[in-house]
């Protein structure tokens, strides 16, 4: 009876070694969707729920505080039999310290997905082997969102997490037809992502990732006017990888992240501040440029 007890502690403690990092919302949307296909749409939120939630991801172990909030919208575009065109969103969010506040992180669309599922179909990822565009596609986001985190937390500390992301890029390459995971096919899909967060070339964007939210955001509730600095500092590292390349695909995703966050940041900004921040934003963002001379305007 003894040895049974403790058989199941040493179960329990192996098992608490091993936590699921995410907390992952799906929501699926269906053009022309029938009242026919509502439980079919809704059981397919479930499996994907289920494999993001219930996978564990890495060797690290999060408390039920600590996982990573994310956001999957799938809008399906067209469908035929079990094979779907959609459209996919990926958003996360960083608890800052000290405040009730949560950071975007990540606000990516990729509208080159095509998958395949079977109504009550187990999601099983394999990151050895593409079975399925849907999981490979769907785990391949999960590593870029934990190597985002992680980034934010340490210096270049998503490493190891792009690298699984890359991994997976290099097998879908080689096992799938699906667009998405080759670099000839436009500057902004899955290949480019993580090209560009491991490129030593773009190293600066990543020492900005950790500098605007470890040393600025987690000390504005302490420290304001010290942690806008920082960020200020941030945005000037992003300044110079955007001079090596315009356009490049980090700092657009960065953008849809924190346009409106960076004018909340600001508001309370000393003119020259706000002067000289304002001039870098329209320079890396010049899509948002009447959004970002608001800024400008604020008392």
């Amino acid at each position: 009876m003894k040895n049974c007890f403790l058989s199941i502690i040493l179960v329990f403690v192996v098992m608490a070694g091993f936590s699921q990092e995410l907390k992952c919302r799906v929501t699926i949307s269906a053009k022309d969707q029938q009242e026919s296909e509502r439980d079919f749409y809704n059981n397919m939120r479930k499996s994907i729920e289920d494999m993001m939630n219930n996978t564990v991801w890495t060797d690290n172990v999060f408390d039920a505080k600590e996982k990573i909030e994310m956001n999957i919208s799938i809008s399906i575009k067209q469908k035929s039999d079990n094979t779907f065109d959609a459209t996919l969103q990926i958003q996360s969010n960083r608890p800052v310290y000290k405040s009730r506040y949560n950071s975007l992180m990540l606000n990516v669309v990729d509208d080159k997905f095509k998958f395949k599922y079977q109504e009550f179909e187990t999601l099983d990822f394999d990151e050895q082997s593409f079975n399925s565009n849907l999981t490979f596609t769907l785990a391949y986001y999960a590593y870029i969102v934990l190597g985002m985190d992680y980034d934010s937390f340490s210096l270049n500390g998503g490493t190891k997490w792009y690298q699984k992301a890359e991994a997976m890029v290099n097998i879908a390459q080689g096992q799938s037809e699906y667009t998405g995971w080759k670099a000839y096919e436009n500057k902004e899909n899955r290949y480019w992502l993580v090209e560009n967060l491991l490129n030593s070339a773009y190293a600066n964007y990543r020492n900005a990732i950790y500098m605007y939210h470890r040393l600025g955001l987690d000390i504005m509730s302490d420290k304001t006017n010290e942690g806008r600095a920082k960020i200020t500092e941030a945005l000037g590292e992003m300044e110079k990888v955007n001079k090596q390349k315009p356009g490049l695909f980090e700092l657009v995703i960065f953008f849809q992240a924190k346009n409106k966050e960076l004018q909340d940041i600001y508001s309370d900004a000393q003119p020259d501040e706000k002067t000289r921040v304002v001039t870098m934003l329209k320079k890396m963002d010049p899509g948002r440029a009447s959004d970002y001379d608001k800024i400008l305007s604020q008392k």
